[in-house]
């Protein structure tokens, strides 16, 4: 099973894997006398956090190549499939492992919000 296609690619099986969602809420919300006012802009906006490890270079490239667009269209599984268009957030690329210099595997992270 898919648990995540990027702009229509379909990464390697990932090994972390989380969803969060949260509110947005405008600049006027607060609390006066006690009671709390939400000005809610939107509602439940969707934060993902992938990651791999051992990945060979072709697998990085072109999963990194995905992330250099400024939105993405994401499916993402959550109890059933899910789609939304989102921007890329952190990311981390590090090197596990030199075998030679046509041989490295990397650990990939990366979050991407709704």
């Amino acid at each position: 099973m898919n648990l995540i296609i990027l702009n229509g690619y379909v990464p390697p099986e990932l090994t972390t894997y989380d969803i969060n969602y949260s509110d947005v809420n405008g600049e006027e919300s607060g609390l006066e006398d006690g009671t709390t006012f939400l000005e809610q802009i939107r509602s439940d906006v969707p934060e993902i956090k992938v990651g791999w490890t051992n990945l060979t270079q072709e697998e990085v490239v072109q999963s990194t190549d995905i992330m250099s667009n400024d939105t993405i269209n994401v499916q993402f599984f959550y109890g059933t499939m899910k789609t939304a268009t989102m921007r890329k957030g952190n990311r981390s690329l590090k090197l596990k492992s030199l075998v030679s210099e046509s041989e490295t595997y990397w650990d990939l992270s990366f979050t991407l919000k709704g």
